[in-house]
């Protein structure tokens, strides 16, 4: 088992989806939007 943990940028986000969905070999997708975030200031 490899657990992944992806952070994508908005705009892509649904696209990463649909080709994590679209393979067999990827089981429990759990999407979280907003999760991550760029500090302010950075």
């Amino acid at each position: 088992m490899i657990h992944l943990r992806i952070v994508a940028p908005r705009f892509k986000s649904d696209r990463v989806l649909e080709l994590l969905l679209a393979s067999d070999s990827v089981l429990n997708v759990i999407r979280l939007p907003d999760a991550a975030r760029k500090p302010t200031g950075t």
